[in-house]
């Protein structure tokens, strides 16, 4: 007998980490642009071999930026 769940489907897991190009789509920012955050310390980055990744929830921070009042 086959059964059927109920339930939602789980979300989608976010990334840890994405490539400066993934990052100019997610986020509408030019690739010059996301360098300039990369390297005033807006952007928190990790290498992987020769590959310069962006974390995720560095992004997140600066889309959400500091809180309106």
């Amino acid at each position: 007998m086959q059964t059927t769940s109920s339930s939602p489907m789980a979300p989608t897991p976010r990334p840890l980490a994405v490539r400066v190009s993934d990052a100019t789509r997610l986020t509408g920012i030019g690739k010059t642009k996301l360098f300039e955050l990369i390297a005033d310390g807006t952007l928190e980055t990790t290498s992987i071999g020769r590959r310069r990744l962006i974390l995720y929830r560095s992004l997140e921070q600066l889309i959400e930026g500091p809180p309106r009042r």
